[in-house]
């Protein structure tokens, strides 16, 4: 598989170029145009926001020489690089920019200007994703610095057995292919849920302990199954887990591998819902360190009614009335 285009949006900080190293590798595997988007965000009620008032237009030749000048830096990639410079509130500009221009995968960092904090994402980049139809690539700003220009030495695959997961693991040998790159395919087993207001009888905890046990014999089968497809002339692992933490495994499995990149999807066997993300997805994106791929479904709508509120927040900038 491949992307059409990759887009990176930026806000000038140092948080936010974190993820470009990571959009440049990934243009160079899939040979793909990489966007460099900076949105001069704007406030209406805020009047040096005027369009033609010497403030805004200093801005507006500041945005677009610090874009020309990460195109020169990636001069010699062998990549296309283009910038484009949009005025508006930033999360409803990136959205229509993602639309507007076929963007087959977003990369961004998890924070940009307002800097890190103690929840998973700035503002900015949770309407993104609570909004955006195109997969996308997180950075964790405390985490990128680790192989961010190097090419990926170990992929992590969370597996389920869906459809989705499937694609995941094809996403995956794109990346490393012709590369000494490890993929590690992963299954975390759970017991089945069985709410009680009592404790377990001993009948049930038995009867739980087989369904894990049969859980665990497919599993294994399938592992070996999905290894042997795509183990040809790649480097492809296989961990089975049992654990009631699913999302918590998966991201203690990350650290245990040193694993560069997480791909999964942003739903598993349990099916679409009327969710951007599944849980599992949710839980992994929120605590992981490590750099998390989410694969959109294919059959995921194009419309949202969050998408609505996003898209009211895409405006042009405007002079207050005198």
């Amino acid at each position: 598989m491949t992307f059409q285009r990759i887009l990176v949006p930026l806000d000038g900080s140092p948080l936010a170029e974190e993820a470009l190293p990571h959009a440049l590798r990934l243009a160079q595997v899939f040979q793909t145009p990489l966007l460099l988007l900076q949105v001069l965000d704007v406030q209406p009620a805020v009047l040096e926001h005027c369009p033609d008032s010497p403030d805004w237009r200093l801005r507006r030749l500041q945005a677009q020489r610090y874009l020309e000048t990460l195109v020169k830096r990636f001069g010699a990639s062998g990549v296309t690089v283009e910038c484009h410079l949009a005025e508006g509130r930033a999360a409803g500009q990136i959205v229509e920019f993602i639309r507007s221009h076929a963007v087959g995968l977003l990369v961004l960092s998890a924070y940009g200007w307002g800097g890190t904090s103690e929840f998973p994402f700035g503002g900015t980049v949770h309407k993104v994703l609570a909004t955006a139809d195109v997969p996308y690539l997180l950075i964790r700003p405390d985490h990128a610095s680790g192989s961010g220009g190097q090419p990926y030495r170990r992929v992590l695959v969370p597996l389920d057995g869906s459809r989705g997961a499937e694609w995941a693991v094809n996403l995956a040998v794109s990346l490393v292919a012709g590369t000494p790159a490890e993929i590690v395919l992963l299954q975390v087993v759970r017991a089945p849920e069985m709410p009680r207001h009592r404790p377990l009888t001993r009948e049930e905890s038995e009867l739980s302990a087989k369904v894990v046990e049969c859980n665990r014999r497919e599993a294994t089968v399938y592992l070996a199954d999905v290894e042997a497809r795509v183990g040809d002339g790649n480097r492809v692992r296989s961990r089975l887990v049992v654990s009631p933490l699913l999302a918590d495994t998966i991201g203690r499995i990350a650290e245990e591998e040193q694993a560069d990149l997480i791909v999964l999807t942003a739903h598993g066997a349990a099916g679409f819902n009327e969710q951007r993300l599944g849980p599992t997805c949710h839980a992994v994106l929120a605590r992981s360190a490590r750099p998390v791929l989410v694969l959109q479904s294919i059959h995921a709508p194009l419309a949202w009614n969050r998408s609505r509120a996003v898209a009211n927040e895409i405006r042009a900038p405007h002079c207050a009335p005198h």
